[in-house]
């Protein structure tokens, strides 16, 4: 099958299936002299595996991993998949806890919000917004952003 129909049996769009082939998660079977590519029903199959391991979180990176780990035969590649999508729940449920006491922190914030401490003429002068510095940042990106502002 071209491209297109195997983007289509695989429920993604012909980019993201050109993308897989570029990166080798999929390979073509055949390539004509025309350049046309030809996948087979292994491959949807394999497109349908990576997008449900996304949706457990997992990085395209750690699937090519366990795909890799599967063709060498390692009977290991499901208990591996297993402990990889636990360590992300862990990190999705620190995350959350991360965020809950951001957003506790702002909340307290609004409730104690002085509209009038605010200027018009110097927005920068807020009050509210400047002791917001206490509330924790999320992420190290995030927390790089705002060291190199207030730098």
């Amino acid at each position: 099958m071209l491209i297109k129909d195997l983007a289509r049996a695989a429920g993604v769009t012909p980019q993201v299936a050109r993308f897989y082939a570029r990166t080798g998660l999929i390979s073509p079977t055949t390539r004509e002299d025309n350049g046309y590519r030809y996948f087979t029903l292994a491959d949807v199959q394999r497109i349908r595996f990576i997008k449900g391991a996304q949706a457990f979180g997992l990085t395209l990176a750690e699937i090519r991993e366990l795909f890799e780990f599967a063709e060498v035969g390692t009977a290991r590649c499901c208990s591996r998949m297993r402990n990889r999508i636990a360590e992300r729940l862990g990190e999705m449920r620190a995350k959350l806890a991360e965020m809950e006491t951001q957003a506790s922190s702002i909340e307290r914030r609004l409730n104690g919000w002085q509209s009038a401490a605010c200027s018009v003429a110097n927005i920068t002068a807020c009050p509210a917004v400047l002791g917001a510095r206490s509330v924790p940042l999320s992420g190290s990106k995030l927390r790089r952003d705002m060291s190199a502002v207030s730098a």
